[in-house]
């Protein structure tokens, strides 16, 4: 996942990886699909990209590539 929503005062706002890696921690980042609350990830020595994450799992994101089921839902620890 490359682009998640932050939240800026009231709203959400679309910002890419790279953007949320610049900004210092205690940022509230939510799931493009979902709204489930993401973790932005930077880039790892292994040749991992960065990324967002799912800070808890959900098989109902198809933006969630190990995860999903197959069948998309809201993620039940949705932020609204």
């Amino acid at each position: 996942m490359q682009s998640a929503q932050i939240k800026v005062d009231t709203v959400w706002l679309e910002i890419n990886i790279e953007q949320a890696l610049e900004l210092p921690k205690g940022h509230l980042f939510r799931c493009l699909e979902c709204h489930g609350r993401v973790i932005p990830s930077k880039e790892y020595s292994d040749g991992a990209a960065a990324m967002f994450s799912h800070a808890t799992a959900h098989t109902g994101c198809s933006l969630s590539r190990w995860n999903f089921s197959g069948v998309r839902l809201g993620h039940p620890e949705a932020v609204a």
